[in-house]
């Protein structure tokens, strides 16, 4: 199957990922601040490729989601927890990475369970998750702590 890679933005390993790709249909796309050509940018694709292992939430596969493109990203980190069923999470390996793109591309569906699960993450789930587990780790330390006072 031919697949062009679009990368959007820019960070600091730009200039090595332009010399890996050189041999490649990859497109480096400026950073743009219009919400408008992001979203246009995100409904094209056919999938998303959300690679950070450190994600700490994933906004940028949130907003992936929203407009109908499902996302790969990292079995590791948060993603997996934010993408659900709106994509695929795989081993961050390249050929782990083409697989699940190349099942995503293929899956009729796919677009519609991006869009389901983004409609699943409002700003009260998120909160109401955040609360959860601060409380737990509240209960956990109390408990700990009742704990060592009693022995």
């Amino acid at each position: 199957m031919p697949a062009r890679l679009d990368v959007l933005g820019h960070g600091p390993m730009a200039s090595h990922l332009r010399e890996l790709a050189r041999p490649y249909d990859v497109a480096f796309l400026p950073y743009t601040r219009s919400r408008a050509q992001v979203a246009g940018r995100l409904r094209a694709a056919d999938v998303v490729i959300a690679p950070g292992p450190i994600e700490t939430f994933g906004l940028a596969a949130l907003e992936a989601l929203a407009c109908g493109t499902p996302v790969v990203c990292p079995t590791t980190g948060a993603l997996p927890e934010v993408v659900g069923a709106g994509g695929l999470a795989a081993p961050s390996h390249a050929a782990d990475f083409a697989d699940a793109v190349l099942r995503l591309a293929a899956d009729p569906l796919a677009p519609a369970r991006a869009r389901r699960r983004a409609r699943e993450l409002t700003w009260d789930t998120s909160a109401r998750g955040m609360l959860q587990v601060h409380h737990a780790a509240a209960a956990s330390i109390g408990s700990r702590t009742r704990d060592s006072a009693g022995g």
